[in-house]
């Protein structure tokens, strides 16, 4: 395929897999790759030389084999690639820079770092170059029209 793949960002969480649906269906649609990516994020204030070397094995990933186990035995699929990263929040943000469209979930779990390091969806939609899916958890109450101030 020569076209860019839909990138899928995938971290274990529910509406991480949700997100992973959207992604896959997205890919189908646009005759497109599909790429699994899990980044694996350590801390804004960690410094690279305090933290292990070497990239993670796809295959040896426990967040992309969920996601290998999730898309088992679908008849239809796009062509799929699996790929696992270490970084911050900036790693899986320039990725947009191959890629069509980057899909994540609404929550992860984050925990923790996400309160220090920000929204993840935020950081992406602000900061990749192609188009970013904020997937939301399915049945989540959205308003009709702006709201209504009490008058």
């Amino acid at each position: 395929m020569s076209t860019l793949p839909v990138i899928a960002a995938v971290d274990g969480s529910d509406d991480s897999l949700i997100a992973l649906d959207w992604a896959f269906e997205a890919a189908l649609t646009r005759d497109a790759q599909l790429s699994v990516v899990h980044v694996q994020q350590y801390p804004a204030w960690a410094r690279p030389d305090s933290l292990p070397v070497g990239r993670p094995e796809p295959e040896d990933d426990t967040v992309l084999n969920l996601a290998r186990r999730y898309l088992a035995g679908r008849e239809e699929k796009p062509t799929i690639a699996y790929h696992a990263l270490e970084g911050a929040v900036g790693t899986l943000c320039a990725l947009g820079s191959t890629a069509q469209l980057l899909v994540l979930g609404s929550r992860g779990r984050g925990g923790f770092a996400s309160l220090l390091l920000g929204s993840t969806g935020l950081a992406a939609a602000r900061d990749a170059e192609c188009p970013v899916v904020v997937v939301p958890k399915p049945g989540r109450r959205v308003h009709e029209g702006p709201p209504v101030e009490p008058g």
